[in-house]
């Protein structure tokens, strides 16, 4: 029969627009299976005359999508006896494998280039079993009942790839992972998210059960003040100029804004980094302020703003304190740097370096970041907001060990594959995988015979603080 779907982006029906059907309000697609009218809501349409598996695809870049028996797609099939498989008839361009078995861990390889006609070769490709890694529950603060389902993910290293996603009320388990460092993600609705990191070592892991707090926890990674506040500062609803807001406590943002000139201002809290996709807070609000710094606080949970004068209008200062531990309890544990940063600054306003218990007075009222290091651990910040007359209690800050990168990118970048990856070329070559604790693992296929050098370039971009000078690898073809 005739089958009707949309792709939906970020699990929510066309907010964000969704993918359809061209001529509606939704992102338009190109290569329709049936032609003619959308079906309902924009919906794409397939007949399909036979029931089974189908292979259906999205490229956004293009704005096309496919829907193809899955026999008729690219599938290949090892030979059960040498393992050896191919997947034919691919038009030049730039691939993901995803090999897939039953009783095996599902492995990717990203960045397949096809250029030209030619085929490339793969060479062998290891696979492990599928066993559990990583166990553990979800709770609920105040043990409803029914519990609500919890979204589940598990995440790479401290990157934002997902691995793999389960909706459990309860039990859930991760397999057939590699040795390394990943994160827990866990969201619920009416529930604050949760993120907890696990390292894994080759034995199952139960992280027993990890308690969800009732709450809010705001659906967008970054909410700005734009406006025309201060034009020079901050540009006239230029998002490019636009401050940040941090959020200090579930759905509550802050910020502190310099304001030019008194008068009537107009702004808004713009999400996600875009005007109104996904929907913005407030619609040219007006603020009439005199001079000065003011702290801006939104809260999503209850849709109210404030706006007070740089601490409570006394220009008054407070104090702040707290303590540290270290979550592998060590016999004489490092000295740790503990910093006040106003919100985006390099440099802090002031810092201790302490052990454990620390203290700073005559605080400037105000909306901080305070980031503790310490060798051989991971940093760590917390926001906090500085009240004029009063001490503010961070609690305790604990410290867990591991390596922090101080790169979001790294490389392999030489001439192991000048057909794939080019010679010595960053836009084509491939990057690896952070696994957390400083290390980064990824895949070079293809590698060509004889002589080949390579360096692990940071950050997109050679410079000097990339690693390895040329280093030489002596392959030979399998």
């Amino acid at each position: 029969g005739r089958l009707q779907w949309k792709f939906v982006t970020n699990r929510s029906f066309d907010n964000p627009p969704d993918y359809g059907s061209p001529g509606t309000d939704l992102n338009g697609l190109e290569g329709a299976v049936v032609e003619g009218s959308p079906g309902d809501d924009g919906n794409l349409l397939a007949d399909v005359s036979t029931g089974g598996p189908y292979l259906v695809g999205l490229d956004e870049q293009r704005l096309r999508y496919s829907f193809l028996p899955y026999d008729d797609g690219p599938i290949a099939t090892p030979d059960g006896t040498t393992g050896d498989f191919s997947v034919d008839k691919l038009r030049d361009g730039t691939y993901l494998l995803i090999i897939r078995g039953e009783g095996i861990v599902t492995r990717r390889i990203s960045g397949i280039a096809l250029v030209g006609g030619a085929g490339i070769d793969l060479g062998t490709i290891n696979l492990s079993l599928a066993e559990v890694s990583i166990r553990g529950a979800v709770g609920f603060q105040g043990n409803p009942s029914p519990a609500p389902p919890a979204t589940v993910s598990l995440l790479a290293g401290s990157t934002s790839e997902i691995i793999e996603q389960v909706t459990t009320d309860g039990a859930f388990q991760f397999s057939g992972l590699a040795n390394g460092t990943y994160r827990l993600q866990l969201e619920a609705e009416g529930y604050r998210d949760s993120v907890q990191s696990v390292a894994y070592a080759g034995s199952v892991v139960d992280v027993g059960t990890i308690q969800l707090r009732a709450g809010c926890s705001s659906a967008f990674e970054r909410i700005q003040i734009a406006g025309n506040i201060n034009i020079p500062l901050y540009g006239n609803f230029d998002l490019a100029l636009a401050p940040d807001m941090t959020p200090v406590d579930g759905c509550v943002w802050e910020a502190t804004l310099t304001v030019a000139s008194a008068g009537d201002h107009f702004f808004k809290f713009v999400t996600d980094g875009n005007f109104d996709n996904p929907p913005d807070y407030g619609g040219n609000e007006l603020c009439t302020t005199a001079e000065g710094n003011y702290t801006f606080r939104l809260d999503e949970e209850n849709l109210t703003y404030e706006i007070s004068p740089e601490g409570g209008g006394t220009g008054g200062t407070g104090r702040l304190k707290g303590r540290l531990q270290y979550s592998d309890n060590p016999s004489a544990p490092a000295e740790a740097r503990v910093g006040i940063y106003r919100i985006g600054a390099v440099n802090p306003i002031d810092f201790l370096d302490v052990v454990e218990a620390f203290s700073f007075a005559g605080v400037p009222a105000d909306t901080y970041e305070v980031r503790a290091t310490a060798p051989g651990y991971r940093d760590t910040a917390v926001g906090v907001r500085v009240r004029t007359g009063q001490t503010t209690d961070l609690g305790t800050i604990t410290l867990e060990p591991g390596c922090e990168s101080a790169f979001s990118r790294i490389q392999v970048v030489g001439n192991l594959n000048t057909d794939l990856y080019g010679n010595f070329d960053p836009a084509r070559s491939p990057d690896l995988v952070a696994l957390g604790d400083c290390v980064w693992q990824g895949t070079v296929v293809g590698v060509q015979s004889g002589n080949r050098l390579f360096k692990f370039v940071t950050n997109g971009a050679f410079g000097s603080d990339d690693y390895g000078s040329d280093e030489i690898c002596r392959p030979k073809l399998t």
